[in-house]
């Protein structure tokens, strides 16, 4: 805990934490259940390319998603790229500008131009009403609609839009897997939902990526884009590409599937720690989703308002990270002001909510390691940081 000004680190003070108290979830199962299963890999001596085990994950996520066809790539932004292609788009898609930077580039890498959106400034997702005047503007060919911490789109919403101007709506799922705000799990809104198993996400594949989908023309299209020659079903593709799952990805997504429950069960008792720790400091507003059993709750994100608050969030961001916190910093500035997308001003000016919630959002870290001890210990931080703003402000000029 933190007495006086010079128990900061960032003042000189010993760190909060001895090591990097990391940002992502790292969930990872039992070790002796992970060498089980790569032993098994081993001796069957095949590592890539659709083998059993990877076969097996993708029947069992069709059953728990309830969807038709549940497709493993490589990685997420591999699986955007790859559905953007096996949908034939041409010229601009709309995303929003709150997004993580790899869900505008994997746009870009498939040749189309990602044409930005606001956000609602209450649920922080685009929305069919701020999307319909753009579609009619600037004649885009679909919408890549994101997920975003555990908040979820209007589907029904956007399959309206779709139905309405013959364009195709999909969706980076990153965030929600495991997620049924609404009594139906996400995974088959849409042409297609877009799931990654990176290691800071609730299914741990280390690395990973699931395109899902109802129609299985497209499933057959992106399965033949993954491998170069398909699986089941041989159909003409635009390129060649290796998307391919191996594996090691496939068992561990295996290992961590059957941990899901367990871990969102672990998710929501460190979320509710922090809101809990929190709720007396001024200024902080933790986003949290509405009935929060049915979502994976993988994500603690915090707004600041710098005025209650009394500090701006990069200097919160700065004393953290002095303290040996790890945070995760995609969503510091949208995406419409990263290159090789901010050459615009036009556009620039047309995302007041982006640009506010990205000026005051921060990740805190959450996860396997991260103990009640751990939570407690960055709950004291971020209070003291604001009982004593007056004086830091001060001292950081």
């Amino acid at each position: 805990m933190k007495h006086s000004l010079s128990d900061l680190a960032i003042f000189g003070g010993p760190r909060a934490f001895d090591a990097l108290l990391p940002a992502g979830q790292t969930n990872l199962p039992e070790w002796a259940k992970v060498q089980e299963m790569f032993s098994g890999i081993f001796k069957r001596h095949y590592f890539s390319n659709h083998g059993i085990l990877a076969q097996e994950l993708e029947e069992k996520l069709c059953e728990y998603l309830n969807v038709r066809n549940a497709v493993t790539i490589t990685n997420g932004t591999i699986a955007l790229m790859h559905t953007a292609v096996a949908l034939g788009l041409n010229g601009k898609v709309i995303v929003p500008a709150l997004t993580h930077p790899a869900t505008a580039q994997a746009l870009s890498w498939a040749g189309l131009t990602p044409l930005f959106c606001d956000v609602d400034p209450h649920t922080l997702l685009i929305t069919p009403e701020l999307v319909e005047p753009i579609v009619r503007k600037h004649e885009a060919s679909a919408v890549l609609a994101v997920h975003l911490w555990g908040g979820v789109c209007d589907v029904d919403g956007f399959e309206a839009l779709s139905s309405k101007h013959s364009i195709p709506i999909f969706y980076d799922a990153a965030h929600v897997f495991g997620c049924n705000p609404h009594g139906t799990m996400v995974g088959a809104a849409g042409a297609a939902e877009i799931f990654s198993f990176g290691a800071d996400n609730i299914l741990n594949a280390a690395e990973g990526g699931l395109a899902c989908t109802n129609d299985d023309e497209l499933a057959a299209v992106l399965r033949n884009l993954r491998s170069s020659y398909g699986r089941r079903k041989n159909v003409p593709i635009p390129v060649n590409a290796n998307g391919r799952f191996s594996e090691f990805q496939a068992g561990l997504a295996l290992l961590s599937f059957n941990d899901l429950e367990k871990n969102r069960i672990e998710n929501r008792g460190r979320l509710n720690q922090y809101i809990d720790g929190l709720s007396d400091v001024d200024g902080i507003e933790v986003r949290a989703p509405d009935g929060r059993e049915k979502h994976n709750c993988q994500d603690v994100v915090i707004i600041i308002d710098e005025a209650s608050f009394g500090l701006p969030r990069d200097m919160l961001f700065k004393i953290l990270v002095s303290e040996n916190v790890s945070l995760k910093n995609h969503f510091s500035v949208g995406v419409h002001r990263r290159p090789p997308y901010s050459n615009d001003p036009d556009e620039r000016s047309m995302m007041p909510v982006t640009d506010m919630v990205a000026g005051s959002v921060i990740m805190l870290p959450s996860g396997q390691v991260v103990t009640e001890k751990c939570v407690e210990k960055v709950c004291s931080i971020i209070m003291y940081a604001h009982n004593n703003a007056e004086e830091i402000r001060r001292l950081c000029k």
